[in-house]
């Protein structure tokens, strides 16, 4: 029996608990996933469960800092891809209910949202081919200014000067009828 949601976080956290459990599928090693506010909170080796256990024990009460978010995986992943040349692609999943209200990136705009798409944008130019990285932005609100923002950030960066087009989004809605490889295949391919 699924329970409804009664908040706007609840129901991210079904969303995020259910994505984690296709995910775990797909990679039975475990994945890394975060919740974050204005701090980040790893879940190292997530499923379903840790998943859901985490989203039960966090109650976002400040923005959003999502330039930090991205960047702290993205720079992971570099790390790791250096030293390991077989690393696996980056595919990031991000669920969102509106726009990013921080930033501590050094190096990067002090906008939020600017340092977002600098965060993506500088990501583009290190990255070896598409298939590399892929980031899929899910909006799980309704807010309009986010939506503009998710969409230029989907359809606008390269004239930002991204090198690649790394960025995919979609709604709840769409994202509801999309298995975990669909997903996967958005971020890298569209």
């Amino acid at each position: 029996m699924k329970l409804i949601p009664t908040s706007r976080w609840n129901y991210v956290a079904a969303q995020t608990a259910e994505l984690a459990a296709e995910a775990s599928k797909v990679n039975k090693d475990g994945f890394y996933a975060a919740i974050f506010d204005t701090t980040l909170h790893p879940i190292v080796n997530a499923n379903g469960l840790t998943v859901a256990a985490a989203c039960r024990s966090f109650r976002p009460y400040t923005g959003t800092n999502t330039a930090d978010a991205l960047n702290s995986r993205i720079e992971a992943y570099f790390a790791r891809r250096d030293a390991d040349p077989k690393t696996k692609p980056l595919v990031i999943v991000m669920l969102t209910d509106g726009e990013p209200t921080g930033t501590t990136v050094k190096g990067v705009s002090t906008d939020p949202q600017q340092a977002v798409a600098d965060v993506i944008v500088n990501a583009s130019k290190r990255i070896k081919s598409r298939k590399e990285l892929g980031i899929l932005f899910i909006q799980v609100g309704f807010d309009g200014k986010a939506k503009i923002f998710l969409q230029w950030l989907d359809d606008g960066l390269t004239a930002a000067g991204a090198v690649l087009d790394i960025v995919d989004t979609k709604t709840a809605d769409d994202a509801r009828t999309m298995t975990i490889l669909e997903m996967i295949d958005s971020a890298l391919n569209d």
